[in-house]
């Protein structure tokens, strides 16, 4: 398009004269201001020789190149504006044919037999071939000329002027387009928004732009501008991850390890996340740990697991933050170092990962690297309990229980124990059906205690199993089933609960005792 450019000016001068260049300070000011304007390409060249030509060359106009930019900014999309146009190409060449019909006093429709607008028409040709057949036909109304007129007049002035400004700049106009769709989704008030956003990403991606190609997977994968594809998110993302984004092949893996649109296969997901790893992607980082820790997709290696985990973790990633102080706690891959786990779980808690703020609260809880501080302990559990982590609403509700860091309070160990019961800890919904059996911190009731406790029986926490078998064989909450104790007792006994064994060989003796009875 600097063809362009240079075109426009050298017919400007020809229509308007030398006089207007023999004023050196307006020339100065008018240099300062095409070179701030360079960007906005041709449309902006013209409109601003045209208003120095109608208005008789206002001087202080233009005291700044940043003054003629802004009301270049203003005066350049009029005549686009006028058809509800937003595609940033054809603003530049409908806004151009439009300038340059006023400098040649020319119907807009007749400007294509000048050079200049016959440049104009190859890059309107271009653009109309990649609309909707509507919007095609619009713009020609618009103009006044046939497809037929385009055609001719790209395929003349391209053996004319030769395939260097032929061809049209396809990598200046795939990012044009891509930062009008980033700026149209950052915009979006609406679902028609978004759609336009994936029109322009979608024009960016065929044309290989591959920041656009991983957009566009974006919202194939979210169902925003677009209805959702999952196989459409994979295809795009495919295509920029092997233009080499990091961030489309840290997808492109987790797509391959979830099975999300594609076949699961977690060999494709390693090979994927390595591939993006390469390139620091943190996340790619991260889930590489995780895939030599539990050996999927590679062989299982701790030390390799704690190198890649490192790197994430030094990029700033609480989550892998998090997951290196857990390896120096239990020694995975890393000398065992209690203080370096803190200091990772420190970082990560720093950030607000929840799970980092419960790990922090159990070392200062049992003095592991820190000095034992129980109420510090409370004051991690519960910024991490205010997240929604479950243990720490455990280990909370159990502080206010037993006063050991806070106060003794019955009632709010009662609500975090409940909290944590609901999202199904099966040690909460243990503690807390015991609160509902005794009156601690609620209102005692035997048939609530019961559900409570039915839950985690039935997801195999054996004291629970215990607590039911008795329930039953009291019916206290519940009818009494001699049946149904007998089972929940041979469930937590298959377990090792010793009380369980206990209550099961008495129910047995008892059953001897009788069955002699009767015999005699």
């Amino acid at each position: 398009m600097r063809t362009e450019i240079l075109i426009a000016l050298i017919k400007i001068r020809q229509y308007m004269g030398e006089e207007l260049f023999r004023d050196r300070r307006l020339a100065g000011t008018l240099e300062e201001a095409l070179g701030e304007l360079l960007g906005n390409r041709f449309v902006g060249e013209v409109g601003l020789m045209l208003r120095l030509y109608m208005e008789g060359y206002p001087h202080k106009m233009f005291v700044s190149g940043a003054t003629a930019a802004y009301w270049i900014e203003q005066e350049a999309t009029t005549f686009a504006r006028r058809y509800y146009l937003q595609e940033p190409a054809v603003k530049r060449a409908l806004a151009s044919w439009y300038f340059l019909s006023q400098l040649t006093e020319r119907e807009v429709s007749d400007v294509s037999s000048d050079e200049t607008g016959a440049a104009l028409a190859v890059h309107l040709t271009r653009f109309c071939k990649k609309q909707p057949a509507s919007l095609q036909k619009s713009l020609l109304e618009i103009l006044g000329r046939s497809a037929q007129d385009f055609e001719h007049l790209q395929t003349s002035y391209g053996q004319q002027k030769g395939a260097d400004f032929a061809d049209t700049d396809d990598e200046f106009d795939s990012e044009d387009c891509y930062r009008e769709g980033l700026r149209l989704e950052k915009d979006a008030c609406n679902e028609q928004d978004m759609q336009e956003a994936a029109r322009y990403f979608l024009r960016a991606a065929e044309a290989g732009h591959a920041e656009a190609q991983l957009s566009l997977g974006d919202l194939y994968y979210h169902g925003r501008g677009v209805a959702r594809n999952l196989a459409e998110n994979v295809r795009w993302m495919r295509l920029a991850a092997e233009q080499g984004v990091p961030q489309a092949q840290a997808r492109l893996a987790w797509n391959y390890q979830q099975g999300q649109g594609i076949a699961r296969d977690d060999t494709k997901a390693a090979y994927w996340y390595r591939k993006a790893a390469e390139k620091w992607d943190s996340d790619a980082l991260y889930n590489l740990a995780l895939f030599y820790t539990e050996g999927r997709g590679v062989a299982k290696d701790a030390a390799q697991a704690a190198f890649y985990c490192r790197k994430a973790a030094e990029s700033g990633l609480a989550e892998a933050q998090d997951l290196l102080g857990l390896m120096y706690y239990n020694g995975s891959g890393l000398p065992k170092d209690n203080e370096q786990a803190c200091a990772w779980f420190q970082a990560a808690a720093t950030r607000g990962f929840a799970e980092a703020e419960q790990h922090l609260g159990v070392m200062y809880y049992n003095g592991h690297g820190v000095p034992q501080d129980s109420h510090e302990a409370a004051r991690w559990f519960s910024l991490a309990a205010e997240q929604g982590n479950l243990q720490a609403q455990l280990n909370l509700g159990t502080l206010y229980l037993n006063g050991d860091g806070l106060p003794k309070d019955e009632g709010k160990a009662a609500f975090w124990c409940s909290r944590a019961a609901e999202q199904g800890n099966v040690e909460a919904q243990y503690l807390f059906g015991k609160m509902l059996l005794e009156g601690v911190g609620v209102r005692a009731n035997a048939e609530q205690a019961v559900q409570v406790f039915s839950k985690a029986a039935e997801a195999g926490y054996a004291p629970a199993q215990y607590a039911l078998g008795d329930l039953y064989s009291k019916g206290y909450g519940c009818p009494k089933s001699r049946s149904q104790a007998i089972s929940w007792f041979h469930k937590a006994a298959a377990q090792g609960d010793s009380q369980a064994r206990k209550r099961l060989d008495e129910m047995r003796a008892r059953s001897d005792m009788l069955n002699r009875f009767r015999d005699w």
